[in-house]
């Protein structure tokens, strides 16, 4: 929260500039992967937190609105449609992935308090397609200021 209140600036405009949808499954084969997105968390490796989540950012993004998000891993103030602040980040190769500091804190807001799943509850489209949830919008105010809606 002191990060967030110290590092960034309130937006200059109420209303935002620009906004992308981001779907919450592969855009190439419409599958939610078992241990990478929204189910990051069961992902081989090291231990990791039941929060741990990340939003995929197709490459056409980039590529139709190459300005849209900060380089990567620059961080900006991303505020949820529920008002809380989170630090985020664009990251991954190709900047394919828009996450969190802490990284668990996109997957308490999406996965517990928006979609009420219980921890250690994997993901899949048909699961998605039960809850009504496809997609997030993320709007950008200016390039330190951006706000996450779940949109179904």
């Amino acid at each position: 929260d002191y990060l967030i209140d110290n590092l960034f600036h309130e937006p200059v405009s109420k209303a935002p500039s620009e906004a992308v949808e981001l779907k919450l499954y592969s855009e190439r084969d419409g599958k939610v992967y078992p241990k990478s997105g929204l189910n990051q968390w069961n992902a081989d490796g090291r231990p990791r937190h039941h929060d741990e989540v990340y939003i995929p950012i197709p490459k056409r993004i980039h590529r139709d609105c190459p300005d849209f998000f900060p380089p990567k891993d620059q961080p900006f103030r991303l505020k949820t449609d529920d008002g809380k602040d989170l630090l985020a980040k664009v990251c991954q190769s190709d900047n394919k992935a828009l996450m969190t500091n802490p990284n668990r804190e996109l997957g308490k807001w999406l996965l517990r308090d928006k979609l009420k799943l219980a921890p250690g509850t994997v993901l899949d489209k048909e699961k998605l397609d039960k809850l009504g949830l496809e997609s997030v919008e993320i709007s950008k105010y200016d390039n330190e200021n951006y706000r996450i809606s779940v949109k179904c």
